[in-house]
C-alpha cells in the first residue's frame, strides 16, 4: 500500500514538471517570437551586430590600449558620425539609440585620454618642479659654501700678501746685508794723476769693500828685468830678483774701504814711482775680482804723468778714462792695449 502511494506521487510530480517545462517553453518560444518581431520592426540584424561590435571594439580599446593617442577616439567618432549619413532617414528607433551609444562611447574614451594626458602632465610638471626645487635647494647650498670658501681664500690670500711682502722686506734686507758684507756691485780702482798728495785708491760704488789686496804688475819693468837674465852673470852687483819684487811685482794688503771712499796706496815704486809704466793691477779680497789696466806716460813737454785706464769685473766693463792731456798716437788711438769695449 506504501509503494503505491508513492508511486502515485512520483506520477503527480513527473506530471506537473512536465507541464511546467512545456509552460516555460512556451513562455520562452513566445517571448523569442516577440523579441525578435520587436528587432524586425525596430533594428536590422545586420547592423545590430554591427553596432554592437563597435561597442565590444570600444570597451576592448579602453581595456587594451591604454596610452591610446588623444583625438584618436573623437576622430573614430567623427567618421562614425559620417557614416550614419549613408542611411539617412532609414535608421530604426534602436539603430541611433545605439548610434549614439557608440558615438559617446568614442566621446567618453576620448575624454578620458584628456584627463589621463592631463595627469599624466601634472605629475611630470610636479616631478619636474620638486626636481627644479631640489637642484636650487643644492644650488643655494654650493652658493653658500662657495661664498664662504671664496671670503677664506681671499683671507688667506691676504696673509700671503702680508708674508709675502714681509718676506719681500726680509729678503731686501738680506740681500742689503749681503751686499755691505760683499760689496756688492762695487768696485775698486787706483786713480794715478788726480789727487795732489799721489795715488788712491777708490771705491767706485755705494757698498763697503772688505779686505782688499792689491797685485800690481809693471809689465814694461818686468820685460827689462827678463831681458837682462842673459847678462846677470856677468853682474853679480844686479840683484835682480830684488828689482823684482820692488820695482816689477807689488802684493800689497789694503784692508777695508768704505763707499765711494779712497785712501792712499803705499809708497813704492811701482805705484808712486815719478816714471812712464805700463800697469796691470789686480785687485782681490771682498771685492771679488776686479782688473785694471793702466798706462802712465808724461804729458807732452813736461815731466808730469798722465794716464789712460780701464776697469773692468769678469761680468762687465767699469770704467774707461782717458786723462785730457794724455799723449796719444798719431791716429788719434790710446794704444797700450786699451780700447773702451
Amino acid at each position: 500500500m506504501f509503494k503505491v502511494e508513492i508511486t502515485s506521487v512520483v506520477q503527480r510530480s513527473k506530471t506537473v514538471i512536465s507541464r511546467t517545462a512545456d509552460s516555460i517553453l512556451m513562455v520562452l518560444r513566445s517571448s523569442w517570437h516577440g523579441l525578435t518581431a520587436w528587432f524586425r520592426e525596430h533594428c536590422s540584424l545586420r547592423w545590430f551586430l554591427f553596432q554592437s561590435a563597435c561597442l565590444i571594439t570600444i570597451g576592448a580599446l579602453y581595456r587594451k590600449w591604454p596610452t591610446m593617442p588623444v583625438g584618436f577616439a573623437i576622430g573614430a567618432a567623427g567618421v562614425v558620425a559620417a557614416g550614419m549619413t549613408l542611411r539617412d532617414g532609414r535608421w530604426k528607433a534602436v539603430e541611433k539609440f545605439l548610434w549614439i551609444v557608440v558615438i559617446t562611447g568614442l566621446w567618453a574614451m576620448d575624454a578620458n585620454n584628456i584627463f589621463r594626458e592631463q595627469k599624466t602632465h601634472d605629475t611630470e610638471q610636479k616631478a619636474v618642479s620638486n626636481s627644479l626645487k631640489v637642484t636650487q635647494d643644492k644650488l643655494d647650498v654650493a652658493q653658500g659654501k662657495l661664498a664662504d670658501t671664496q671670503s677664506e681664500l681671499s683671507s688667506a690670500i691676504k696673509q700671503l700678501d702680508v708674508i709675502s711682502r714681509s718676506q719681500g722686506k726680509t729678503l731686501a734686507l738680506t740681500t742689503e746685508n749681503q751686499k755691505q758684507l760683499t760689496g756688492g756691485d762695487s768696485y775698486c780702482y787706483i786713480d794715478f794723476t788726480h789727487f795732489v798728495d799721489g795715488p788712491r785708491l777708490i771705491n767706485g760704488g755705494k757698498y763697503p769693500l772688505h779686505a782688499v789686496t792689491i797685485n800690481a804688475k809693471d809689465l814694461d819693468e818686468d820685460k827689462r828685468l827678463f831681458d837682462r837674465i842673459p847678462q846677470a852673470q856677468f853682474h853679480p852687483e844686479w840683484d835682480l830678483k830684488k828689482d823684482l819684487t820692488t820695482r816689477a811685482e807689488a802684493t800689497i794688503p789694503m784692508g777695508d774701504l768704505g763707499p765711494y771712499g779712497n785712501i792712499p796706496v803705499p809708497s813704492i815704486p811701482i805705484l808712486q814711482g815719478d816714471y812712464e809704466r805700463t800697469l796691470d793691477i789686480t785687485f782681490t779680497g771682498g771685492v771679488g775680482y776686479v782688473f785694471q789696466h793702466t798706462c802712465l806716460k808724461y804729458v807732452t813737454n813736461s815731466r808730469h804723468l798722465s794716464a789712460a785706464t780701464k776697469v773692468w769685473t769678469r761680468e762687465k766693463q767699469r770704467k774707461f778714462e782717458v786723462d785730457q792731456n794724455y799723449p796719444r798716437e798719431a791716429n788719434g788711438d790710446v794704444g797700450c792695449f786699451l780700447s773702451a769695449k
